[in-house]
């Protein structure tokens, strides 16, 4: 996905499936995508918070791809 198909400010309410929490512990810049993937650009936040949240995902039965760079969650 290119960056520049990043255009929603915020939390992405209503784009991505209900079960997937609200990431709040850093700043949702922005997001994008569409039914098959969709991409959430986060800010000020550390990588233990984000390694925690991306946890919670995968005990909620989503995969997530972790590299060093981009961790990827998807189903």
């Amino acid at each position: 996905m290119q960056t520049g198909s990043l255009t929603v400010k915020g939390w992405p309410e209503g784009k991505i499936p209900s079960e997937i929490p609200e990431y709040k512990e850093g700043e949702v810049v922005n997001s994008g995508g569409d039914s098959r993937e969709y991409t959430i650009l986060v800010d000020k936040t550390n990588r233990e918070d984000l390694d925690g949240y991306l946890d919670v995902l995968e005990s909620s039965g989503w995969y997530v791809r972790r590299d060093d760079s981009y961790p990827w969650p998807c189903r």
